[in-house]
């Protein structure tokens, strides 16, 4: 699996979470580098994350989103995937339920 070095997680995550937005406060700043650390540097967690948080200006719900992230419990795998799949859970969890199937017949066919 690649990682990627700090300042392409930030600018990955950047697009994804703020792609519209002029300007992040430091309010933001200060969470979404806790975020792209608690993704574990992994290119498809962060832009997962970064989707799942884009347009949402409520610190609250980022804070909740890095709660479970770093609380979340491997799915399947071993350590070496287990961010992955933590990050997954977490965008699972906000679908809507038929949504939720798409989302199990496209990764668990």
């Amino acid at each position: 699996m690649a990682f990627l070095e700090d300042e392409r997680a930030r600018e990955l995550f950047m697009f994804h979470a703020f792609k519209y937005a002029n300007h992040v406060t430091n309010d933001f700043e200060n969470i979404y580098m806790e975020i792209i650390k608690a993704c574990g540097s992994l290119p498809l967690s962060i832009e997962i994350l970064g989707f799942y948080l884009r347009d949402i200006r409520d610190l609250e719900i980022w804070k909740g989103a890095l709660r479970e992230l770093k609380g979340g419990i491997d799915i399947i795998g071993g350590l070496d995937n287990e961010m992955f799949w933590k990050t997954l859970q977490i965008f699972y969890n906000h679908l809507f339920l038929k949504n939720q199937n798409m989302f199990l017949d496209f990764f668990f066919g």
